[in-house]
């Protein structure tokens, strides 16, 4: 007996937990919740309010077997040493909490398509829940079915005719939105702009409705890699919040967290925290901060605090230490705050894994990373949100790892292949990540002797760069260096040397020769002379890196530089040894001039 719904007295009893628990999973015989009508109607009321989510992930979040009670205290010790010798309190917490999820899916959704198809809820009432009741489903990741209840709303406003108004345009945008979880970027392009079309009609652009809308739209040019023109759309939903003053509400602090987002994008580190923060600030205010949207925020300030720069004067093991233990605690934080909810097993819970497995790749934990990488495809398989522009991440960031560890049971190149015709099914191919994604491939090929794959992955790598006008940067520079050495290894000494010269190039033009970005380059250069007989450039190569580097303050860091390399302590040897051979003709032939 669920009552009151929003603080059901049940779950505060540890022997009724006790027994949810055995049922369900011990004995996985049928467990029926019931709700009374009162308690059934409130929860309808507060859906139509727009604070019925808030009160679900409350709910939840507040499970906690180890604070439950008992009338006997006795009992109570015994029932918790019971858990603690079984299963543990993370364990039958989970269970109970997944337990209450589905019941209150079941009840909301069910009882919702009960009263449209019996023809009682055949109005305005039922349009509004039909909303309501999608968006939970989104949330959970329950896509296909969210994807029905929304169905089910636009027929009920068809018939009605008020799909054209602001409440439409609403529906419209919640329904284009799953499509964009579900990868299907032109069919959610389409109802946006259907959405937009209509708020623009009937006078609403000045909604905090519209805002949301503005926001899904931002998202979704970031998907197709329009960073500026995503955010200038977060900017324009900002100012239509603060001008309506919805910004401190659960949708402006969602807002703010894909503010901050794009600012990270962006490199914009100090300011991605700045919007962090502030949207941490108004979820706890709300009391929301232990929902799915407060976890997403959490995962996204780890993200974060992971590309934070050394503060001037501090040591690089002081930076690392600190940059580590709060991308952890915030990651921790999500992650705890998505499986007493009941959506870890969600498209953003997939986010969030990945976003752990970068974590665990800078801590050094190979077998962290594999898992976290194998549990994020898990989750995108189970959602069918695998073939996304996320999905193609999750499956690329496996192939980089099976190929760094050799691993022999898995197929880097048919990952990588796999990832490639995702973003070409989602029209994502022909960008900046593309263009990485073709290098990764490129560079499977190459581990696999297979050279003329390799040249042509890479020839698409720097053709795609070139279209999107994102060759003349640094990352460029360093696309067209990498190819270099992969076409002298295919045997095209022509070809190396012409990348070679238009990484240097691009390297003058951005002013990055004088950094330690063009140092690397300059040793990488160096090699390849030498490689190729020209010995004495190889050595002029490696000592204007060495000043460079110097200048920098990054020579103590670097052993090449440090002129101690085994390729330059080859090259000063043979120099050494010609200068030598030289002398020692000088003196026995002093009119002759000697050639080595």
């Amino acid at each position: 007996m669920m009552a009151p719904w929003c603080d059901p007295r049940y779950i505060s009893r540890v022997w009724c937990d006790f027994e949810m628990f055995t049922a369900v999973h011990e004995v996985q015989c049928p467990v029926t919740i019931v709700m009374p009508p009162r308690e059934a109607e409130s929860l309808r009321a507060e859906l139509l309010r727009g604070n019925g989510l808030g009160e679900v992930w409350r709910v939840l979040s507040r499970l906690n077997v180890e604070e439950a009670q008992a009338s006997m205290p006795e009992d109570r010790d015994n029932i918790l040493q019971m858990i603690r010798d079984g299963p543990g309190y993370h364990q039958m917490n989970m269970v109970i909490v997944e337990k209450l999820k589905s019941w209150m899916l079941e009840s909301c959704e069910g009882e919702l398509l009960r009263d449209l198809h019996s023809g009682e809820l055949r109005n305005e009432t039922g349009a509004c829940l039909s909303n309501e009741v999608g968006r939970l489903l989104t949330d959970v990741g329950s896509l296909n079915r969210a994807w029905n209840v929304f169905g089910e709303g636009r027929k009920l406003r068809q018939e009605m005719g008020t799909l054209e108004t602001h409440a439409g345009a609403v529906l419209l945008s919640n329904m284009g939105e799953v499509l964009d979880k579900q990868g299907d970027m032109d069919g959610a392009s389409e109802l946006f702009a259907r959405a937009h079309s209509i708020f623009e009609i009937t006078g609403m652009l000045a909604s905090p409705e519209y805002a949301t809308l503005l926001r899904r739209q931002g998202k979704a040019r970031g998907d197709r890699n329009d960073l500026d023109g995503k955010l200038e759309l977060y900017l324009q939903a900002r100012r239509i919040h603060e001008a309506a003053g919805s910004l401190e509400t659960a949708e402006g602090a969602a807002l703010l967290s894909n503010l901050g987002a794009a600012r990270r994008q962006k490199n914009e580190i100090p300011a991605a925290l700045e919007c962090y923060e502030k949207a941490k600030l108004i979820y706890c205010e709300l009391g929301l901060l232990d929902s799915p949207e407060g976890a997403m925020l959490l995962s996204n300030l780890g993200v974060a605090y992971l590309r934070k720069k050394r503060k001037p004067g501090m040591k690089h093991e002081q930076h690392e230490q600190q940059v580590l233990s709060n991308a952890r605690e915030a990651f921790e934080s999500a992650y705890k705050i998505r499986e007493m909810t009941g959506t870890l097993d969600t498209p953003a819970g997939a986010t969030l894994c990945i976003n752990f497995a970068d974590l665990k790749q800078r801590e050094g934990d190979e077998n962290g990373i594999h898992d976290m990488l194998e549990k994020a495809r898990h989750i995108r398989e189970k959602t069918g949100s695998l073939e996304t522009v996320p999905g193609a991440v999750v499956i690329s960031k496996l192939a980089t790892q099976a190929l760094k560890l050799g691993r022999e049971d898995v197929d880097p190149i048919a990952l990588f292949e796999e990832a490639l015709s995702i973003r070409e099914k989602t029209k994502t191919l022909d960008s900046e990540d593309g263009s990485k994604l073709r290098a990764k491939l490129g560079n499977a090929y190459l581990q696999k002797g297979m050279h003329s794959h390799a040249v042509a992955s890479y020839r698409n790598a720097i053709r795609t760069r070139e279209e999107t006008q994102t060759l003349d940067t640094e990352a460029g520079a360093k696309l067209l260096a990498e190819s270099a050495q992969v076409f002298e290894k295919a045997g095209d000494l022509v070809a190396a040397t012409e990348a070679f010269q238009d990484a240097r190039g691009v390297y003058e033009a951005q002013g990055m020769m004088s950094k330690e970005a063009g140092a690397t380059f300059l040793e990488q250069l160096g090699d390849f002379r030498t490689r190729h007989g020209e010995l004495n450039t190889g050595l002029k190569l490696y000592r204007e890196a060495r000043q460079i580097r110097k200048h920098c303050g990054k020579l103590g860091n670097n052993t090449a530089l440090a002129l101690g390399s085994k390729t330059v302590r080859i090259v000063l040897m043979i120099v050494m040894l010609r200068r030598m051979v030289r002398k020692f003709r000088a003196a026995k032939n002093p009119g002759e001039r000697c050639k080595v």
